[in-house]
């Protein structure tokens, strides 16, 4: 048994709904996998990778990072590179108040970061309470959530509500006077239509002003791939009655160059008035997944990988409105439609390896990572890859 280490993100909301900060957890996960070099996986590697290839304050444009830590990681110095006001380091449960770790975090205090600690119990984390600025409490499994609140607020230490699992404990949540949450609840779509999506009006604007100044297709194929719910849009529209389109779709870029600078840039102007401002994560996910897919195949079958973005991105959309008549109805080309609706081949592989490390079922995705050569280190410079493009895009965008 070894250990690999993989990225994950999930979000914190405030009472109003605003995306607050992310938590990044370098997660740990025991795999049987004999070529694995045990040494390549120590934690501080892992974030080294991270400081050194993207800059973890460049994971999010604004808002706070709290990082899943334990003992090791507050012993690099790597940390030190990193940006104090952008940064939250998140204790784990059971860490261990010894004197050493104690004079660490007052050092890292005085440089300007913050601590917070995951499912705060007053008995295990007594020694803390001077070093805190965040904690988790547990609404599922933890216990004394009225004492522990107590003693937070009185030390003026913030509580974040976590396993906001459905709408009932977020209410209680609420009720209970926490202005942070954490929770499947919170990020399931469930406020989205699926017809009826938004989108942020800015980077329509953007990609109209390239439209219009005709820049290169292969340039407007990335923008669009950066806003994954206006290349879903793009797609359908394609699809519809009213344009008559008689070819399959293989590609974003394939829609672009069917549909032209001179309607693309009418339909991007009808799509202004349905944007908002603000950004969602739901499809900065289907974002996440289908460039994700694009990278890996593109590693195996370079032929697919424009296929494999469109399979990401609509998987992602189907996954959550459990409706495969979305899929059925639009004209997708034969082999993103097949791994869309779970037959066999490359693409449905990797959309398989993708949704179990979303879903932390390492077992399962180790097995396809083996048949396809892909060792935990190799996905992790696809992660890495993807937080840098997103950054490039973004930066052009004019979002970061």
């Amino acid at each position: 048994m070894f250990k690999s280490f993989y990225l994950a993100k999930q979000e914190i909301y405030d009472s109003r709904g605003n995306l607050f900060g992310i938590e990044l957890l370098f997660r740990k996960r025991p795999v049987q996998y004999a070529e694995i070099d045990s040494d390549l996986y120590s934690t501080v590697s892992v974030l080294d990778a991270v400081v050194n290839n993207i800059g973890v304050e460049n994971l999010l444009p604004s808002g706070l990072i709290f990082l899943n830590v334990d003992d090791i990681f507050l012993e690099s110095e790597i940390l030190e590179a990193l940006i104090p006001e952008k940064i939250v380091f998140e204790l784990l449960e059971n860490i261990k108040p010894t004197e050493k770790l104690i004079n660490r975090i007052k050092d890292f205090k005085k440089i300007g970061f913050r601590f917070s600690i995951n499912n705060f119990s007053f008995e295990k984390h007594k020694d803390f309470l001077d070093l805190l600025d965040y904690s988790k409490i547990d609404l599922v499994n933890g216990t004394g959530v009225l004492s522990s609140l107590e003693i937070l607020r009185k030390r003026g230490i913030v509580p974040i509500a976590f396993r906001v699992e459905t709408e009932n404990f977020y209410k209680i949540a609420k009720s209970l006077g926490f202005k942070l949450f954490q929770g499947f609840y919170l990020s399931k779509p469930c406020f989205v239509s699926g017809e009826n999506f938004k989108h942020n009006k800015y980077v329509i604007l953007r990609i109209l002003n390239s439209v219009l100044s005709k820049e290169e297709i292969s340039r407007l194929e990335e923008y669009f791939k950066a806003g994954s719910d206006i290349a879903i849009k793009l797609i359908k529209f394609i699809n519809s009655p009213f344009f008559g389109l008689r070819k399959n779709i293989s590609s974003v870029k394939k829609a672009i160059t069917l549909l032209g600078y001179e309607n693309l840039s009418k339909w991007l102007a009808m799509l202004l008035f349905l944007s908002e401002d603000k950004k969602g994560t739901f499809f900065e996910k289907a974002t996440f997944r289908g460039k994700m897919m694009e990278y890996i195949v593109a590693d195996i079958n370079p032929e697919l990988s424009d296929k494999a973005f469109l399979t990401g991105i609509f998987s992602f959309l189907n996954d959550h409105f459990k409706d495969q008549e979305i899929i059925k109805n639009l004209n997708l080309d034969e082999e993103i439609k097949n791994a869309l609706l779970g037959r066999d081949g490359l693409l449905k592989d990797i959309l398989d390896l993708l949704r179990y490390v979303e879903l932390d079922r390492f077992e399962h995705a180790v097995k396809i990572m083996e048949r396809y050569d892909l060792s935990p280190t190799k996905f992790m410079r696809y992660e890495l890859k993807y937080f840098q493009w997103l950054k490039n895009i973004k930066n052009e965008l004019g979002l970061q």
